[in-house]
This record gives C-alpha cells, sequence and structure tokens, in this order.
C-alpha cells in the first residue's frame, strides 16, 4: 500500500509479547524491530521466539530486526534464530539446517574516550553519594571551563540517586542546585525532560541516572561520565523457592564500555570509573547473562502453552533455557493447576495467562474471584484489595531505604505481603488527591520508595483494566465487577484472610509446615548420638525435613 498508510509503534516488550498471543499473524504488521536485545530480558526473548514462529508458520513476509549497540555474543544467536525458515521438532536438527541471517554492522561516530579508574567507595549508604560527589569535584577541576560539558552520572536506583543529587547539591558550588537533575522511571514527564534538556550555554549540568541513560536514552551535551559500575540485577537468590530480588550487583565489562561510550557522542569525553581496574577484568562478565538462563520459566512456559506449543524446549530463543528449569516450571504449573499431567493448557492456565502479571500473582487473583461472596459493593472492595496486593507486591519493595521505626508504621500480622498492601493504600490515596508530586513527598517523609510505589499505581489501573477485559470478578448476578480506586479501604479481618490464602494459592509448591525446633533439635542430638558424634547445631537443618 502507500507508504502514507503505515506508521510506527513502540511497545514494551511485554506489551508485545501479549499482543504476539492475542494476535498470533501479527495481521497489518510489516516488520518488528528488537531494540537494545543485549539486555537478554524473558519478555525480549520470548517476544522474538514468538514472532519468529509467527513468521515460519502464518507469515513468512514478516520482517524481523535485532539491534543493539552490544549485541556480543547474542549476535550470532539471533542470527541464527532469524534465519530459521521454519520450526523443526526436533531442537537440534533446527539448529543443523538453520540458515543464518545476515549482521550487518554500522560502526557510526565515536570520538576518543579516556577511561580513569578511582576506585570502589565504602559499603556505607552514603559512601557512594560521596564518592560521586568527589568524582565530580575532580571533574570539574580538571576541565574547568563553563562550556566543558556536561557530567553525566550512572547509579544503581532512585535512593542512591537522591542521595547523590543531595550530596552534590550541598558540596559543589560551581553546579548551579536546579542544575543537578535525577533522571529516573520515578520522576514525571516534566522533571524527566528537563534532564533531557540540553543546558543554556555557559552554564554545565550533572545529570544523576540509572541505567536508562545507558542505551535507551541520549543526553544531550555529555562529556563526562561518572560509572559507579552498579545496576539493579534479577536473580535468583534461593533456587529451591524461586525467590527473584532485585540487589545491586556489577554490571556487565559490555555495559561498562557502553556507559562510557556516552562521554564520546559530541566530542572527546573522560569516563572516571568508581571501581578498580582489577575488579573490572576480573570480577566483571563480559556480557550480561540472559534473563533465559538465570531466572525461573514459570511465565514463558506458561506463555508457550497459550500459544499451544507442545515442547516448550524446542521453540525458537536465542538462547536455549536449560532442561532441567523446564521441567521445573512444567512441574510448578501442574501443582498450580494451570497445565494437566500431560502437560496440556488448563482452563485456569488460559485465563491467568491474559493477565499482565506473573502467573503466581494471576492465580492468586482467579483464587479471590473464586471465592468472593456478599453483595456488589463488598465484592467491589474485595477485588480492589486483591488487585491491589498483587500490583503493590509485584514491583520492588517499598521498604529498603525506611528506618525501623518507619517500617513498624506498615507492619502487618499477616506478613510482608499486606505490609505492602497497606502502604499502598495509603500511598494511592495521596496520589489520587494530589498528584504524582504529593505521592513522592509523602514517600519521602516516611522513607518509602516512591518508584517502586507509583509503578503499582501504574500497574493497578493496567491490571484493573485487564481483569474487566477477561471478565475476571463477577458480581452476584454473574455480570462482570466494574471496580476502581475509591473502593479501595483497609481490609477487613476476613479479607485478610482470603487475601492471605490467595498468596498461598499463588505459592502451592512452596508451601511448608513449619517443624516443631523442639523435636528437630531431639533428632538431631538422637542422630549424632548414634553415630558417636558431638551434636552440631548446623545439623537441625537437614532432620527439619524429617519432622
Amino acid at each position: 500500500g502507500d507508504h502514507r498508510d503505515l506508521h510506527k509503534e513502540y511497545r514494551r516488550q511485554r506489551q508485545m509479547c501479549i499482543r504476539d498471543r492475542r494476535d498470533p499473524g501479527l495481521e497489518k504488521v510489516k516488520a518488528v524491530v528488537f531494540d537494545e536485545f543485549h539486555e537478554r530480558s524473558l519478555d525480549a526473548d520470548l517476544c522474538l521466539a514468538l514472532a519468529t514462529d509467527a513468521r515460519a508458520a502464518l507469515r513468512p513476509d514478516l520482517r524481523l530486526v535485532v539491534m543493539s549497540a552490544t549485541l556480543g555474543e547474542v549476535g550470532p544467536a539471533a542470527a541464527d534464530v532469524l534465519g530459521s525458515s521454519a520450526l523443526s521438532e526436533d531442537a537440534g536438527r533446527r539448529e543443523e539446517t538453520a540458515k543464518r541471517a545476515p549482521i550487518v554492522a554500522s560502526e557510526g561516530r565515536a570520538f576518543p574516550v579516556r577511561t580513569e579508574y578511582v576506585g570502589a567507595p565504602g559499603r556505607g549508604r552514603f559512601d557512594l553519594s560521596n564518592a560521586v560527589c568527589s568524582a565530580v569535584t575532580r571533574a570539574l577541576d580538571e576541565h574547568p571551563a563553563n562550556d566543558g560539558g556536561d557530567i553525566l552520572v550512572f547509579l544503581p536506583g532512585a535512593r542512591e540517586i537522591n542521595d547523590a543529587v543531595a550530596a552534590v547539591r550541598r558540596n559543589e558550588p560551581r553546579v548551579a542546585p536546579e542544575r543537578v537533575l535525577p533522571l529516573h522511571g520515578g520522576l514525571s514527564r516534566e522533571d524527566q525532560a528537563a534532564a533531557l534538556k540540553a543546558a543554556p550555554a555557559g552554564q554545565r549540568r550533572v545529570v544523576v541516572s540509572t541505567p536508562i541513560a545507558e542505551s535507551s536514552l541520549t543526553i544531550p551535551g555529555v562529556t563526562y561520565v561518572v560509572d559507579s559500575g552498579r545496576a539493579k540485577r534479577k536473580v535468583v537468590l534461593d533456587a529451591p523457592s524461586g525467590a527473584v530480588p532485585f540487589p545491586v550487583a556489577w554490571i556487565s565489562r559490555a555495559a561498562a564500555d557502553q556507559r562510557a561510550g556516552r562521554a564520546g557522542r559530541e566530542g572527546p569525553g573522560h569516563c572516571y570509573r568508581l571501581y578498580s581496574s582489577a575488579l573490572f577484568a576480573e570480577t566483571f562478565d563480559a556480557f550480561e547473562a540472559p534473563e533465559v538462563a538465570r531466572l525461573p520459566l514459570l511465565d514463558v512456559v506458561l506463555a508457550a502453552k497459550d500459544l499451544g506449543v507442545a515442547d516448550v524446549g524446542s521453540f525458537p530463543f536465542p538462547s536455549r533455557p536449560p532442561p532441567a528449569e523446564l521441567a521445573a516450571a512444567g512441574r510448578a504449573l501442574e501443582r498450580l493447576g494451570c497445565v494437566g499431567a500431560d502437560g496440556a493448557l488448563m482452563p485456569l492456565g488460559a485465563a491467568v495467562a491474559r493477565l499482565p502479571v506473573g502467573c503466581r500473582h494471576a492465580c492468586a487473583l482467579a483464587h479471590v474471584a473464586r471465592n468472593l461472596g456478599g453483595a456488589d459493593d463488598k465484592r467491589r472492595r474485595t477485588a480492589a484489595l486483591a488487585v491491589a496486593l498483587v500490583a503493590a507486591g509485584s514491583e520492588a519493595c517499598p521498604f529498603g531505604g525506611a528506618s525501623d521505626a518507619q517500617r513498624r508504621a506498615f507492619r502487618h500480622p499477616m506478613g510482608d505481603g499486606h505490609a505492602r498492601l497497606s502502604a499502598f493504600g495509603a500511598y494511592a490515596a495521596v496520589r489520587a488527591a494530589g498528584g504524582r508530586g504529593a505521592g513522592a513527598a509523602w514517600c519521602a517523609d516516611r522513607g518509602l520508595d516512591g518508584v517502586a510505589l507509583d509503578k503499582a499505581f501504574k500497574l493497578f489501573a493496567a491490571l484493573k483494566k485487564a481483569c474487566g477485559t477477561a471478565r475476571v470478578f463477577a458480581g452476584g448476578d454473574g455480570a462482570p465487577l466494574e471496580f476502581a480506586l475509591d473502593d479501595l479501604r483497609p481490609a477487613t479481618a476476613a479479607q485478610d484472610v482470603l487475601l492471605a490464602k490467595a498468596l498461598c494459592a499463588g505459592s502451592l509448591d512452596r508451601v511448608a509446615r513449619r517443624a516443631d525446633p523442639a523435636l528437630v533439635e531431639a533428632r538431631a542430638r538422637a542422630a549424632a548420638a548414634a553415630a558417636g558424634e558431638a551434636y552440631d547445631p548446623k545439623s537441625l537443618s537437614a532432620h527439619a525435613r524429617d519432622c
């Protein structure tokens, strides 16, 4: 057709995955471009696999492009996937018969960047912000001209950014306080736009950012980079339980080089690295390991099952998921009731696959939906509480920077999930009445992570809409139940119990019975005596399973 009829759409990877599953043939789509693919998220790998499968089965005319400034090791793997003409039932045979897609390198223009290692700061909360302040002072000392260029600082998250911004504003008089700007996802659009806008002539800025400025955004005027070398990374802390925290960890060497390259976009630049060259060479991985190789695959397997894929291991992922993780995901989905013993998708699995949250949280919502009772007003309040519980639990914990006294205001006898719900409910009321700024100020006064709560607030709205579309909650007459943020009230004792059971319903494969400590110790002492050994308290965990 006429090129004037064409238009571009920018979608998050999760949104694209959902579209792929609703529209497997990607009708009216001519081409899909996967940018920043080096980040290797689960959603990115799944989305590419879905699009590749759609092209092989339904859309041979669909064009697929994978792009990144640092493709590295994933480049050849992605080229193999894109070059596959069809999905073979035999995963090994597909690799042998695949025709590799061309890899095109575009060097672009880059100016030389001098890299300097200034050593790692201490482990205290303010050691990092003080190190940033020292690096900024050093850059200004070595390059004092007002037109010498702006300074871009990379830090892991909003808390570290706020600390560093305050430190630089307090200690560096050569940069006007209003020119020391934070940049992270929790800011308003106006504040983000201010950080992305070039400084007036004769003035210098310091922009303190999360890794979003590493590749996704371009900040004009940057000549100097201060790199902490750290970022929040998803890792499996406890493989048996499947817990996935977001600790601050060292980035890869490829990511560090990409950060340094930001100083050489407009002219020769300088990068100050807040770590040693030995640490960089010996501790940093060459590239970021793909999430498919290190995270639970529950949602990936469910999405593939929802598309009718019988053998998920043969799906065209750029990196092969570990067979043991695929098997563990299949067993977990069976225990949750999402798939049958034969691996076929069950009605519950089909329902939760349509919701924009993880499988476990979606199962929690389904449990609440099955157990709603009373008049519609009560049902609406319970549904709002359930969606708020899931939204708050799907984002980072908001209590990371709070003191014990501040945490105590939100503690709940039912546990952390209810504590997060309590914090979210209070934040949502402030946010709805006074806007984003009022919510951020409220969080700052209480030591809470405003970014996490703001993301949860947005997820609540998206999840509420998705629940309505999927008809998750029903009124007494069976009609779809509509609810709003105004229905979010403090939970009654009965609602607290229902929500606790819902969280358990989403983690049936992780539920354990607490062993009697006295009985465990008696068993351990008896075993030690029988073996002629001294009793060792460290052996208690080995005997707890038998109690």
